[in-house]
């Protein structure tokens, strides 16, 4: 495990002296420093210049025993905001560079096509600068290499050279502006060419970049500051990796990132984590480091706090990730004594990071799974469609459940249970939709809805009682042994998230309902269905295909629900899988659970969040399926120690101490 601190391009004498004296105190809290080549696109002269300068600052992280690593800060180019830098290597009168064009015709002008030679032929010789004086851990390229967000041009590269060589390389004879509608709204083939066609530009830019990489400094490895891109290149950045890999015969390694520059409010890590577990789970099965990015923009006291950075590293290392990359002193606005409060916290957790990284490294995440379209490329898109619906993969969705304790993972190495959002029922294609119905998957009325009018066949209907309508009726629960405990209540309108209510009718398969509504306004019936006049609200089907879906048709997708609500959500999925879920909290308390597999299915580790303002008192943690009978623990602030269990069946019921506001406690197995 790495801890991985950013320097900015505009270092000096002092910071760098300011720097290594503060490592130096707190040995533990740093492992490698990122160097940084200029934003801009300076003469190369420049870039010879200062990577001889930053050698000689390499020297001194070297004696302190810190690694070096070097950031390449513009590949492609980051957007127009860059014209305020020196680029003049590249940005001047009859340039033969080619800029960046999108689909309308809008030209960036600080951002290149990947397929220029000039512009291509200058960042390999920058690139060979800094290698060779450097040596370099890992060679970082930014998260400007990409094909989108190159402002003023969202989606890129549609220059007359690229057009040309589509239009040959498929034998197309396409206009700008033509290629563009076809894109949207032709047939999906040549979509996917266009996608193939980017892709294989990008590949072949990244790899000249490596093997640039590998022949001056050959134990370089490459890493990609990657963000979200998008479907708009089709799923995920494999084709990057590939390109690093291919290019040097080493293994890439990936930095997830993308918001939460301050700590004012802690829910941000949770959102930013869904982000960063959508990135890793995009990722080739070969890249096993995950290295985010904590970003503390803009470096200053009133931002983030040290313990907020210390929460947000225990946090991402317990949504599974392996190393961490930090930019909170790229530039040195404040006194050094402000950033060693938080390289004191680094060295104070660093045993605890060290053996969440050393269980990530052999495990996947485990649960129920979220299930998101590697296929959302292929979307049809209505008439007034544009690009930006081709770049939404509707991932996010999730969020609204993590803190209730839905135990929520994205890797699909677990296919216990799926959870389909309505939002991503939209953009599965029909393999995918075939594929879920013979699995268990926890959905709601309206994904029912949408999939039964694309012409499936669920074995039950779905249909949205009208706002007249909903406002009358509420939800009780059943008598079926899944409600054991909670037949009396009454589900509460007065909630947030998704608002529509669906009812189920007419079922034509195995069905266990759960809940029904009943009216407590008067109404007059709108079923057939004597037991049901206004419908079932939940059910446990098996459909046609043999897949059991619980489907809850009220409050399913809310973030404020009760906790007999939220058991019955959690119960159903715990039923429809043979109650094979990998870890539940028992205990009524808001918290997110981060339960970790090993290859076997094995749990090797649960992490439990605290995300309120106070303690949370003793709370109860079933985990299934350990890989031992010896549990311990670790935190942040309360140190470690063994658990005792209590067996229940094949649960596993064990009661874990009080953990602090806004903090991380593991249950290690084994």
């Amino acid at each position: 495990m790495q801890l991985m601190q950013r320097l900015g391009s505009a270092v000096n004498d002092k910071y760098i002296d300011d720097y290594v004296n503060a490592i130096k105190k707190y040995p533990k809290s740093c492992d490698n420093i990122w160097f940084a080549t200029p934003y801009g696109f300076p003469p190369l002269e420049f870039h010879q210049s200062h990577a001889s300068k930053l050698k000689e600052y390499s020297e001194k992280f070297k004696e302190a025993g810190v690694t070096v690593s070097l950031q390449l800060s513009n590949s492609i180019g980051h957007g127009q905001y860059m014209s305020s830098k020196d680029c003049t290597g590249l940005v001047f009168e009859n340039s033969p560079a080619r800029p960046i064009v999108g689909p309308d015709g809008c030209v960036s002008h600080y951002c290149f096509c990947w397929r220029g030679e000039y512009f291509k032929k200058y960042l390999l010789s920058e690139i060979e600068y800094y290698i060779e004086a450097l040596k370099p851990e890992c060679l970082w390229v930014d998260d400007d290499f990409r094909a989108v967000n190159h402002a003023p041009v969202d989606f890129g590269c549609f220059c007359d050279d690229c057009i040309a060589n589509f239009n040959e390389k498929y034998n197309y004879c396409f206009t700008r502006e033509k290629l563009a509608h076809k894109i949207l709204h032709g047939e999906i083939s040549i979509r996917e060419n266009w996608i193939e066609f980017i892709r294989d530009g990008m590949y072949d830019l990244m790899r000249e970049i490596s093997e640039t990489v590998h022949r001056i400094s050959p134990k370089t490895v490459m890493g990609l500051q990657q963000g979200l891109f998008g479907a708009y290149t089709g799923f995920g950045n494999g084709f990057v990796y590939d390109a690093m890999k291919d290019g040097t015969g080493l293994i890439p390694m990936s930095r997830p990132g993308e918001g939460a520059y301050d700590d004012h409010d802690p829910n941000v890590f949770i959102k930013k984590a869904i982000t960063l577990n959508w990135q890793n789970a995009c990722l080739p099965d070969y890249v096993k480091r995950k290295c985010p990015e904590i970003e503390n923009l803009p470096f200053c006291v009133y931002g983030k706090s040290p313990a907020g950075t210390a929460f947000e590293t225990s946090y991402y290392f317990a949504n599974g990730n392996t190393d961490m990359t930090y930019s909170m002193m790229m530039a040195m606005r404040e006194p050094i004594e402000w950033h060693e409060q938080e390289f004191r916290l680094f060295e104070n957790y660093r045993k605890y990071w060290d053996k969440l990284s050393r269980y990530n490294m052999n495990s996947h995440q485990a649960g129920m799974q979220f299930f998101v379209s590697k296929e959302t490329y292929k979307k049809k898109l209505n008439d007034d469609g544009d690009f930006f619906e081709l770049k939404n993969e509707n991932y996010d969705k999730a969020l609204i459940l993590t803190r209730d304790g839905f135990p929520i993972a994205y890797d699909r190495d677990d296919e216990t249970v799926f959870l389909l959002h309505p939002d991503c029922a939209y953009a599965i294609s029909d393999e995918e939709v075939l594929y879920l119905m013979a699995k268990n998957v926890v959905t709601d009325g309206e994904t029912i809805s949408i999939l039964s009018k694309r012409g499936f066949d669920f074995g039950v209907e779905a249909k949205e009682l009208v706002p007249s309508v909903a406002g009358k009726c509420q939800e009780k629960m059943t008598k079926n042994p899944i409600n054991a405990g909670m037949e009396s209540y009454i589900a509460s309108s007065f909630v947030k998230g998704k608002n529509e209510r669906y009812y189920l009718e007419n079922p034509k398969c195995p069905i266990d309902v759960l809940g029904y509504y009943s009216n407590i306004l008067p109404l007059e019936k709108f079923t057939k269905m004597n037991e049901y006049p206004f419908g079932i609200a939940s059910a446990i089907i098996t459909n046609p295909k043999g897949g059991k879906w619980a489907i809850y048709g009220y409050v399913p997708w809310k973030g404020i629900i009760s906790y007999q609500k939220r058991e019955q959500i959690l119960r159903g999925a715990d039923f429809i899988c043979g109650n094979n879920l990998v870890s539940k909290l028992i205990t009524p308390f808001p918290a997110v659970v981060l339960p970790r597999c090993d290859k076997e299915g094995k749990t090797v580790c649960v992490s439990v969040t605290n995300c309120t303002i106070g303690d949370s008192g003793e709370l109860k943690l079933v985990i299934r399926n350990p890989v031992s009978e010896k549990f311990s623990f670790m935190s942040q602030y309360d140190g470690e120690g063994e658990l005792d269990f209590e067996k229940q069946g094949n649960d596993y019921v064990i009661k874990i101490k009080s953990i602090k506001a806004w903090s991380v406690l593991t249950v290690f197995v084994g």
